[in-house]
């Protein structure tokens, strides 16, 4: 009893606990659902109820959420083929979007069903391959939109015991690239429009999808300035100066999307695109930026430029040149398999052979991977291509004009007419020679008359010099007679001191006598005051002088 009681209390308890979470988780939707009438506007409640009660058809439908995931164009439709294909193998009946309503409902009920379903398709396509009926690289290529299918609609089932049974087979494609001569007999085809499809893509490694966005004002002339300055040409209706000589021409790849990047792609395929819009131009179709680059052939009987023309029912529709349309990429790759077959280089395969050698379209980006990589490296290759290159793309960030650089030294190898290229080099030099005769011829006859102007000038100069050397004589004569006038003069002067000399030395002479002179009269003088005073003792003293004197009185 006391067991029970306290069981009962228990589950009162829980009970007690589930309401109160359930009460809780009320409110909380309540004030979830308050806050989102404040978000969002009830026109968009209104749609979003409308779209949870399945009021829009095309919303509840499976294969649209699939469809929404971010994937190219080719790719979704190459997995919706693949979808057809696994849905057919499960014997579900109606079109894509009832086989997979049905897929997606039995699949939810029962997951073993569907992983069972998808193992027995995986193991019949590798009968197949081993029946060489495919090749065992493709078989994953079954399984991924089945995966992705199932993901989108939360569909979880044992994926690691499914990929185990999937061989891994070859990872790169036992093909190669097209070779030179054969892009040569390709564009031979008689078609406007494969020669500079082909020139296009060869030269630029675009992918084929890439034409459904491109127009004319993508493609941007690129001219040389100086030896490291180009200059891009805009979009015009005036043609291209003839002194100007076109090096490469920039393309915009897929305009205006998040995967835009651009490349460059060689002379002769601008000059083939050039002609094409040129043969357009002409036929009545107004060229402008805006148009395409590729369009479907037109009927060039029909005068007047009104709307498509409908053959047969085998025949496509024709259409006419002034009103233009978009060449979608199904009518690209038929128009490039047609030439490979029509030329001779694509035969019907035998039951042996799974694949062609060459790949009809995308052989053409194999081929600018294979040519230009020996001469601009692995990483600008995949640049220009617009392939990811991880995490080299965080840290290598080349410029338009270093690309360029780079792309200039791949032109010769992306270049498949060598005899137009020889003779556009050829025309190029006479040009060149040409322009440097000119330059040289102007050079000479600015030369001749520096020439002359220096000849007179020299002639000046001599006369100058002429005249200074007279004048130079003159001065050498005035100075040689100046130097005779000076030796004269010092010889004079020489003269005159000798005289100086001998007056010095008489003057000397005469000056000794003077003093002597002098000198006697002060004793005569002191001897006569000595005789006035004392006659008597001179007298005595010398008689003679005493006699003498006395005579001379």
């Amino acid at each position: 009893m006391a067991s029970s009681t306290v069981s009962r209390k228990r589950k009162k308890k829980a009970t007690t606990a589930v309401v109160a979470r359930t009460k809780q988780s009320k409110k909380k939707a309540r004030r979830y659902q308050k806050k989102r009438l404040q978000i969002f506007p009830p026109e968009q409640n209104r749609s979003f109820a409308e779209s949870q009660h399945g009021t829009e058809k095309e919303e509840d439908s499976p294969m649209t959420d699939f469809m929404d995931i971010k994937l190219a164009k080719v790719t979704k439709q190459e997995y919706s083929r693949f979808l057809k294909i696994f849905f057919d193998f499960l014997q579900l009946h109606g079109n894509l979007d009832k086989q997979s309503r049905e897929f997606l409902a039995q699949a939810k009920k029962n997951r073993v069903w569907a992983q069972d379903g998808l193992k027995l398709f995986i193991r019949a396509a590798k009968k197949r391959a081993e029946a060489g009926e495919i090749a065992e690289s493709t078989i994953i290529n079954f399984y991924k939109p089945v995966r992705l299918f199932c993901s989108v609609h939360d569909i979880e089932l044992s994926w690691k015991k499914i990929t185990d049974i999937i061989p891994t087979g070859r990872r790169v494609a036992n093909d190669r690239a097209p070779t030179v001569n054969e892009i040569q007999c390709l564009m031979e085809y008689p078609d406007r429009r494969i020669e500079p499809l082909v020139l296009t893509t060869c030269s630029s490694g675009i992918r084929v999808g890439a034409w459904e966005y491109l127009k004319w004002k993508h493609i941007e002339p690129i001219i040389r300035v100086s030896e490291a300055e180009f200059e891009y040409l805009k979009w015009s209706h005036e043609p291209i100066p003839q002194d100007k000589v076109v090096i490469a021409a920039r393309i915009t790849v897929y305009a205006g999307e998040n995967d835009q990047y651009f490349s460059f792609i060689t002379p002769e395929a601008f000059e083939a695109l050039e002609e094409w819009m040129h043969y357009r131009r002409t036929s009545g179709e107004d060229i402008n930026g805006e148009s395409w680059l590729m369009r479907p052939i037109w009927d060039t009987t029909t005068p007047k430029p009104s709307a498509t023309i409908t053959t047969t029912k085998k025949s496509p529709t024709v259409a006419v040149a002034a009103v233009p349309e978009r060449l979608s990429t199904d009518a690209i790759q038929q128009l490039i398999k047609r030439a490979w077959r029509s030329e001779g280089l694509r035969k019907t395969l035998d039951k042996a052979t799974r694949r062609h050698e060459v790949k009809a379209v995308h052989g053409f980006r194999k081929f600018f991977r294979t040519y230009t990589e020996p001469k601009i490296g692995s990483l600008n290759a995949m640049i220009l291509m617009g392939q990811d290159v991880g995490l080299s793309a965080s840290y290598n960030k080349p410029n338009e004009n270093m690309l360029l650089e780079v792309y200039l030294k791949a032109v010769d190898n992306l270049t498949i007419d060598k005899t137009r290229t020889k003779q556009q080099q050829q025309d190029k030099k006479m040009v060149d020679f040409a322009t440097k005769q000119q330059a040289l011829a102007a050079q000479l006859e600015t030369k001749d008359q520096e020439i002359q102007g220096l000849r007179k000038q020299t002639q000046i100069l001599t006369e100058a010099y002429k005249s200074m050397e007279e004048r130079r004589e003159t001065k050498d004569q005035e100075m040689q007679a100046l130097r005779n006038e000076l030796l004269e003069t010092k010889a004079a002067q020489q003269k005159k001191d000798s005289e100086m000399q001998v007056l010095k030395e008489e003057m000397e002479e005469m000056r000794d006598l003077y003093q002597g002179l002098t000198n006697t009269l002060d004793e005569v003088a002191d001897l006569r005051a000595k005789i006035r005073v004392n006659p008597q003792e001179f007298l005595e003293a010398d008689p003679f002088k005493f006699a003498a004197m006395q005579k001379r009185r």
